[in-house]
C-alpha cells in the first residue's frame, strides 16, 4: 500500500511539474510593464530597449507597499496602485488582469491578458489582451486584440 501511494505522489507531482501556473511572484519579477499601455509607459521612454524589457513590477519607482496573495499582487506607491489577478484557466494557461488605479486622480483602467506557458522557451507569453475598463473613451474596448508577436515576460532562467 505505501508503495502504491508514493508512485501516486510521484506521478501527481510530475504532472504538475509540466503544467505550470503563473503566480504573483511570476508577475512581480517577471511581467513586462513597458510593453503594455499603462499609467507608467511614459517613464518607460527614457529607457533603452533592454531596460524597458527587464523593467518589471518590482522595479517600480517609489514602491511603498507589495501585497502577495495566492492569485492577487498589488503594487503600491504614493499615488498608484497597480494591481494583478491571476485566473489559471487550464495548464499553461491563465487570465491576467492589470488594473492600473491613480490614488489621486480619476484615472482607472482594466485590461485583460491572454498567457500561456512556453515549454520550449520555459516562459510565460501575453498573446493578446481585452481592455475591459478605461477611464475615457477608447475605440478598443471590449475587444480582443492579438499580438502580431507574443510579449514575453523577463524571467531570469
Amino acid at each position: 500500500m505505501k508503495i502504491l501511494t508514493i508512485i501516486a505522489l510521484l506521478s501527481s507531482s510530475l504532472c504538475f511539474a509540466e503544467q505550470p501556473l503563473l503566480t504573483p511572484q511570476d508577475v512581480l519579477t517577471g511581467f513586462p510593464l513597458c510593453a503594455i499601455s499603462s499609467s507608467y509607459s511614459q517613464r518607460c521612454k527614457v529607457f533603452n530597449d533592454k531596460e524597458q524589457a527587464e523593467l518589471v513590477p518590482s522595479m517600480i519607482d517609489g514602491i511603498t507597499g507589495i501585497e502577495k496573495a495566492a492569485n492577487t499582487l498589488h503594487v503600491t506607491t504614493d499615488v498608484w496602485v497597480y494591481s494583478f489577478s491571476i485566473s489559471n484557466t487550464e495548464a499553461n494557461k491563465a487570465i491576467l488582469r492589470f488594473t492600473d488605479d491613480a490614488k489621486l486622480g480619476t484615472y482607472l483602467s482594466s485590461t485583460k491578458f491572454d498567457v500561456k506557458w512556453n515549454e520550449e522557451k520555459k516562459n510565460w507569453f501575453m498573446l493578446g489582451e481585452i481592455i475591459d475598463y478605461t477611464t475615457g473613451n477608447t475605440e478598443d474596448k471590449g475587444k480582443y486584440i492579438s499580438y502580431s508577436e507574443p510579449i514575453s515576460f523577463y524571467l531570469k532562467n
